[in-house]
């Protein structure tokens, strides 16, 4: 299995929209070949910064060519409309 990670600091006041919109858009993701699983997880110091974990089931779910690339690119318009980029 392959965790990959991400870091994503939410713009402040937006935390529980953010929230709710990753429910709905995880069937995105999970259209994707050898997708595992999805995990969001929200800092206790920070309250607008999360750890977001994918689950994969091996290296080449989650670099394949093949991957259903428009859930994909969905999904990730999805955050950022979200995220603040630093």
């Amino acid at each position: 299995m392959i965790l990959e990670t991400a870091i994503l600091n939410v713009r402040k006041g937006e935390e529980s929209a953010f929230e709710a919109v990753m429910k709905t858009a995880r069937p995105l993701i999970a259209a994707t070949p050898g997708f595992k699983g999805i995990e969001l997880r929200r800092c206790i110091e920070i309250p607008n910064r999360y750890l977001l974990l994918v689950k994969w089931q091996n290296l080449e779910g989650c670099t394949s060519s093949e991957w259903d690339v428009r859930g994909w690119v969905d999904f990730l318009l999805v955050l950022t409309a979200y995220i603040v980029v630093r």
